[in-house]
């Protein structure tokens, strides 16, 4: 799961290296070494902090950068008209911090209880300079973040929504222990963080999710988990970008059966003045609101 809770979390930091290495599955992996991490613990202290509490500020002095040990952070960025965007989201293994002529360049907020270590920026650049085999571990590290900043970009230019929701709960799933051998996502953020970070609204969101859900791609226990049904239907989508299958046509035999009647009254034009009853909602009128209110839902 992601964020889950651990009795002694471990200073580390996770990417995929540079090199294709035998015997690796290409997932992201721990960079540091015993070594490495017995290096940064004089300097690294552990703070927690709670659900929806505020890290740091964009444009205040970058005093530290943070390693996450458990939780989930994101990153807002405040345009100059006063509206905001989340930029990323941060999972366990994952630094926050990202300064700028000394100053935070976003904002970064708790979506989840989190565990971090902090490690003071000065204090950071002194090693850093000395030990040039953490200092290469960083740099892996930078560049990782850099590739997924790419791919939220390329995700931000699909014009399909149901695509972009796709892609973004592949990016929870490689986040997570073992991806390839679990079908469950967890989804710790709201469905309008969601929409936030993939330039939707929170409401197309949800009907993106109810669609996944209709194609049986994916279903959803609960707000905050979602389980693959289809693996080669969502890998579809969540790689090469194509558009999820029109819905099921009917069939000639389907076509031939008669249509139910038309209810009395509901194309009928009353006259001007005359009374109007009111109509009685009729079981299923809403079903699809209601599909779409239960996908999204996020709270």
């Amino acid at each position: 799961m992601i964020g889950r809770r651990d009795a002694t979390p471990r200073l580390a930091i996770a990417a995929k290296p540079f090199l294709a290495q035998p015997g690796h599955d290409g997932t992201s992996r721990d960079l540091l070494t015993t070594a490495e991490r017995q290096r940064l613990a004089p300097i690294a202290s552990l703070v927690r902090v709670e659900r929806g509490a505020t890290l740091f500020r964009q444009g205040a002095e970058a005093a530290a950068i943070y390693d996450i040990a458990d939780g989930v952070l994101k990153s807002v960025v405040l345009r100059p008209d006063g509206t905001r965007a989340i930029l990323g989201f941060f999972f366990p293994q994952d630094i926050v911090g990202l300064a700028e002529n000394g100053l935070y360049v976003t904002t970064v907020q708790a979506v989840t209880a989190c565990v971090l270590y902090r490690m003071p920026l000065a204090a950071l650049e002194r090693l850093l300079k000395r030990d040039s085999e953490l200092d290469h571990q960083f740099l892996i590290k930078a560049c990782h973040e850099l590739r997924r900043a790419q791919l939220h970009e390329l995700t931000l230019g699909i014009a399909h929504a149901d695509i972009r929701v796709a892609r973004f709960l592949d990016l929870l799933r490689q986040m997570q222990p073992n991806p390839a051998a679990s079908s469950l996502i967890d989804l710790p953020m709201s469905r309008a963080d969601i929409a936030e970070y993939l330039g939707l609204t929170p409401e197309t969101v949800s009907r993106a999710f109810a669609r996944l859900r209709r194609t049986l791609a994916i279903a959803c226990p609960n707000p905050h988990l979602v389980c693959v049904l289809d693996e080669e239907r969502f890998r579809a989508m969540a790689e090469s970008g194509a558009a999820p299958p029109p819905a099921r046509q009917a069939s000639v035999a389907e076509r031939a059966q008669p249509r139910p009647p038309r209810r009395a009254g509901r194309l009928s034009v009353p006259p001007r003045g005359a009374f109007v009853p009111a109509v009685q909602r009729q079981p299923g009128d809403q079903a699809e609101q209601r599909e779409d209110r239960h996908a999204g839902d996020g709270e």
